[in-house]
Parts: structure tokens; sequence; C-alpha cells
């Protein structure tokens, strides 16, 4: 199992104040570098750097929330103004096939909720 991931982004404040008020995360800075943000939640953590890398690059990453029940986070998302949602299923894998609804957050990474089916 993966425990977290550090999400490279290009504007740190940006990014807190959207994972802050967006997945209700509590934020501080990393105690060894400045331009590292611990990001966490009752359901996940993660970190996110500052580095000045094309958007491209950083549009490729890509984040999965495992979740109770997609459409109550659906609800939770519209609520806070994420409008651009899409959903779907995935069942190529053996053992954690699951449902999904995915956003884009400012920088162009894709995050998702997903329920295990």
């Amino acid at each position: 199992m993966i425990d977290h991931v550090c999400l490279v982004v290009n504007n740190l404040e940006e990014s807190r104040k959207y994972y802050e008020r967006i997945l209700n995360m509590e934020s501080r800075e990393s105690k060894t570098d400045s331009k590292t943000i611990l990001l966490e939640n009752k359901e996940v953590h993660f970190f996110i750097t500052e580095r000045d890398f094309p958007r491209e690059y950083i549009k490729m990453q890509h984040i999965s929330i495992q979740t109770e029940s997609i459409e109550a986070k659906k609800q939770e998302l519209v609520e806070k103004g994420v409008t651009e949602l899409t959903v779907g299923e995935f069942r190529q894998f053996r053992y954690h096939n699951y449902k999904w609804i995915e956003w884009r957050d400012p920088d162009g990474i894709r995050l998702e909720y997903v329920e295990l089916i």
C-alpha cells in the first residue's frame, strides 16, 4: 500500500488554500523545507512542494482518495464550487475495482475520489 505522495505545484500558497478549502485539509510547513507543505485530514495525507516546472509536467500528476460514497463527495464538491466533474467506473483490476469522480485543481493536477465496487 502507498501511504502518501508529494505533489509538485507551481504556487504553494494557492495550492495550500485550494486543498484546505476543497478537501477540508489542515496544513503546516515542513520543518526541513520551506517550499514543502504537509496536508492532512481524516481520510488522507500528502505533501505539496513548489517547483518551477512546466504546466504540462504538473498536469501529469494524479491522486486518488478512497471514500465510502462518491455521491456524498460529489455533493460536497458541487457545494464548494467544483463544477467540472467527470464520473465513471474502472474494472480492469482483479481485486480493487472502483467507481470514480474526478476533477482538476488550479495547476491541472487530476484529483479523484474512488469508491470500491
